[in-house]
């Protein structure tokens, strides 16, 4: 099952930070970057975040495991962080 969260954490990691460089495309001058544009952006900076910090949980989970720990209650220690 964690590892299944983890294959999950990555993907949401890669479709996070490929959705950044798309806004950094579309807004290539962060310094006259429109209120729309700056938003955008910062939006996505805050989802590629939460995307970093739900991976690295997953994975320190699944390497707890790995070295023989028990698997956390998802109610209390793990959230899923599902959008």
């Amino acid at each position: 099952m964690w590892r299944e969260h983890l294959k999950d954490a990555t993907l949401r990691l890669q479709f996070a930070r490929n959705y950044v460089r798309e806004i950094e495309q579309d807004f290539p001058d962060s310094e006259g970057a429109t209120a729309d544009g700056r938003y955008a952006y910062l939006q996505a900076l805050r989802a590629e975040n939460e995307a970093l910090a739900f991976y690295r949980r997953t994975l320190q989970v699944c390497e707890e495991l790995d070295r023989g720990g028990q698997p956390p209650d998802e109610s209390a220690r793990f959230k899923t962080g599902a959008a």
